[in-house]
């Protein structure tokens, strides 16, 4: 097999992953055992001999190779067609494609993918019985690929929240704007992934009983899997509302900031607003002025002068502090957060936390 054919993994009873070609999957399906089959990064063509070998019709051919398709969750005449996203990495989706029937789970997706994985280290650790139960091995393998984004969101909520917390405890950030716009456009995707999704599971209410391919009991499994992704929405739409808090936050510090610096400006000028009118009353050149002389005229303005001039200072001052609110020395902040250089390198960190589930 070619390094560019990708890989078609036959998730056995065994739990044992095996290449297989579309000739192996057809006589599977004559011997009636339930198998789940994972075509990861399978060219089209090979896609369509192995839709060819489960008798797949056009309708299911169509949406296995339709890759610019949103997140959902339908019923077809055969079982269960689907699509949805799953974390690839720190900010990037892959999608995976899906349809279900009583006889089989096929999943195809053209980027490894994280969610699937750990789906399959599940399945080793079922026991028979639960591994031949199709509905529960379909649920598992979506509830998987949602749970790729719980370590994510949490992380930019703790991301956003630290930076939160530094724009308010200390000056201003480099980059702050920059850094919460990331975590924004790292959550946008997961919101359009998740959205759809979340509605065609809540459409289905309890009927999915009845859907082809699905049995008695199914409705609990169902349940479970659309509380987990209602869950994420609400976390992902959450955390997309912090960022709007955030960028406030920094609007209100920087008012704040900017109202310090009026502040100063003012005491400067109410300091010197005395000043600057003596210099500027005996700068002009009245002929009375010209001929002050004498030593009570030096006491005048070498003396009393000034003295005015200060206590005229003060009570300017005494003034601005008391009755305008004005503080001569802003509050100092006791203590400032830490602030990671960038959003990427935080969340390239996601799994080396093992307090971080």
């Amino acid at each position: 097999m070619s390094p560019h054919a990708g890989r078609a993994q036959l998730v056995e009873s065994s739990g044992v992953d095996s290449d297989i070609d579309a000739k192996f999957v057809k006589q599977l399906l004559k011997s009636g055992s339930f198998f789940w089959l994972d075509l990861d990064g399978v060219p089209p063509h090979r896609v369509d001999e192995f839709c060819e070998a489960m008798d797949l019709n056009s309708e299911a051919r169509q949406h296995l190779a339709d890759k610019e398709q949103r997140s959902s969750f339908a019923e077809s005449n055969i079982g269960v067609r689907w699509a949805s996203f799953a974390m690839r990495d720190a900010d990037r989706l892959s999608q995976v494609r899906g349809v279900y029937t009583r006889s089989f789970l096929l999943t195809v997706h053209d980027h490894p993918c994280r969610g699937l994985s750990d789906a399959r280290h599940r399945y080793e650790r079922m026991v028979e019985s639960d591994q031949d139960d199709g509905p529960l091995v379909f649920f598992m393998v979506l509830d998987a690929l949602a749970s790729t984004f719980e370590s994510v969101l949490a992380r930019l909520d703790y991301r956003l929240d630290e930076l939160e917390a530094a724009v308010l405890g200390g000056p201003p950030i480099a980059g702050y704007l920059q850094q919460v716009f990331e975590v924004r456009q790292i959550l946008t995707p997961i919101l359009r992934a998740l959205g759809p999704y979340r509605r065609d599971l809540v459409s289905i209410l309890g009927d999915i009983d009845r859907l082809p391919g699905m049995q008695a009991g199914t409705q609990q499994y169902l349940e479970s899997h659309r509380s987990h992704v209602m869950a994420l929405f609400d976390s992902a739409s959450e955390c997309r509302s912090e960022t709007r808090d955030a960028m406030e936050a920094y609007s209100m510090t920087s008012t704040e900031r900017q109202g310090e610096v009026i502040n100063w400006l003012t005491i400067v000028a109410a300091v010197f607003l005395p000043l600057s009118f003596v210099t500027g009353y005996f700068g002009m050149n009245f002929s009375f002025i010209e001929h002050l002389h004498g030593t009570a005229t030096i006491v005048l303005l070498a003396v009393a002068l000034p003295c005015v001039l200060a206590t005229t200072t003060v009570l300017l001052l005494r003034f601005l502090v008391r009755r305008q609110g004005i503080h001569l020395i802003p509050p100092l902040n006791s203590k400032a957060v830490p602030v990671v250089a960038s959003t990427e390198d935080f969340i390239d960190e996601r799994f080396a936390d093992p307090h971080f589930d």
